[in-house]
């Protein structure tokens, strides 16, 4: 600078550190790898058609193992080349009931929860899912949708050509 002082750059308020760390901290909390979130203004958007979409529905924060399963599968898909999406949409019971609507559209009723629903590649939020009724287990999830979608992940031992000749 023209005056002889030099310019001091000081760190932000403590204040904007505290509004960004609690922007931040509500998002960091709900984020499970290979889980896209839906709600009503995303679920027809991305359901759309174009690949094969399973999702879960259940309520807001979910837990346990039924949920650590469904985590450990999504996390398969999304590392996997398979053109398959896991989806997660949480239901709210209380206050606004966030994505009620989404659940009661496929009559789906909170007590039941979790349920989980396959869209086929071509069929998009305005046909009937495929349900699954099975175990909710990592390895029962990616059978199922190897056998309803055609799309491989391959379980622990699988190898996709040899599975192949097996069928």
């Amino acid at each position: 600078p023209k005056s002889g002082k030099a310019h001091v750059t000081r760190p932000p308020p403590r204040h904007t550190m505290s509004v960004v760390s609690l922007l931040l901290a509500p998002t960091l909390g709900y984020v499970d790898r290979g889980i896209l979130k839906l709600d009503n203004t995303t679920f027809d958007k991305i359901i759309d058609g174009s690949r094969a979409v399973i999702v879960r529905f259940d309520k807001e924060y979910a837990y346990g193992d039924e949920h650590d399963a469904w985590k450990d599968f999504a996390k398969k898909v999304g590392e996997s080349s398979a053109s398959l999406l896991s989806c997660d949409v949480g239901v709210s019971e209380y206050g606004d009931k966030d994505n009620a609507d989404i659940a009661e559209r496929f009559s789906i009723k909170t007590d039941d929860f979790p349920q989980y629903r396959l869209w086929l590649k071509g069929s998009g939020s305005d046909k009937s899912p495929v349900v699954y009724s099975g175990e909710k287990k990592s390895d029962a999830f990616l059978r199922f949708v190897q056998e309803k979608a055609g799309v491989w992940i391959g379980l622990p031992g699988q190898v996709k050509g040899l599975d192949a000749i097996a069928e």
